[in-house]
């Protein structure tokens, strides 16, 4: 009986490695919006790999520690950017873009569907085919008329204002994340605002698409926001109570509803 007993915990045991080591590992693909580089997924990160899960986060061309010039940025530079990133993995990713990172995830999934596991808007521009984030963003009935930015006099890049846009950006995030985030903004090429994205049922389409939306963002209204997912199929919505950057103010909250997604 006693062997018998030994027999049977060795199995369950060996049954439980079994079956933990064969649950699904995801690659995560994190896609900054604009002004923003791959820093601001600094809290995120290491709560999304926890279970064993591989995380590329990307500084697209012009942000962060990627040294091209914002005058020379385009969407299809952007586009570029993540291609390299995902040839470069086995397997599919899951593809999460934050505000105008929504426009060059869409992008990359038209080009590469197979590669694509499933796509995540955090707040992002959800694009139909033929338009840009520009377009998409003029549906918005009630946006934010704070001119928080400075244009440059050769109308190809734009920056904020800091005092006016850590507002916009972090308004549910903490004094020392506004300060943060301010302090890393970069330069924004102003090309991929007006870049338009070809996106077809067959490709683009039938990638599955889920959304984050956030109540209290400033950046983009919570109409905006559910105007974009409910003409475009999401396979569901979820709902952060947070500003624009919940990266930030809830990192946790998150992560596990990335995590919930499969």
């Amino acid at each position: 009986m006693k062997r018998l007993i030994k027999l049977i915990m060795i199995f369950t045991v060996s049954l439980n490695i079994a079956c933990k080591e064969s649950q699904q590992k995801n690659n995560y693909v994190l896609v900054h919006g604009a002004y923003h580089g791959k820093w601001c997924w600094y809290k995120v990160i290491p709560i999304l790999e926890k279970d064993g899960n591989k995380v590329y986060a990307i500084d697209l061309p012009g942000h962060g520690q990627d040294n091209t010039p914002p005058e020379d940025v385009t969407l299809e530079k952007y586009k570029e950017k993540i291609l390299q990133t995902i040839n470069k993995i086995d397997g599919q990713v899951i593809l999460i873009g934050h505000s105008l990172g929504g426009i060059s995830i869409s992008s990359v999934a038209e080009t590469v569907p197979d590669k694509i596991k499933s796509l995540i808007y955090l707040s992002a521009v959800l694009p139909i085919d033929g338009e840009s984030a520009f377009v998409a963003s003029s549906l918005d009935p009630n946006p934010n008329e704070t001119v928080f930015y400075e244009i440059s006099d050769n109308k190809k890049t734009v920056k904020v204002i800091p005092d006016l846009a850590k507002d916009i950006f972090y308004n549910t995030c903490s004094d020392k994340d506004k300060e943060y985030g301010i302090s890393k903004l970069s330069a924004q090429a102003m090309e991929p605002f007006f870049a338009t994205v070809n996106l077809s049922k067959e490709r683009f389409g039938n990638i599955p698409k889920y959304f984050i939306e956030t109540l209290k963002d400033e950046a983009l209204s919570i109409e905006i926001q559910r105007i974009w997912h409910q003409r475009t199929k999401c396979e569901a919505i979820y709902s952060l109570d947070s500003g624009h950057s919940p990266f930030f103010s809830m990192p946790k909250k998150l992560a596990e509803t990335i995590l919930a997604i499969k």
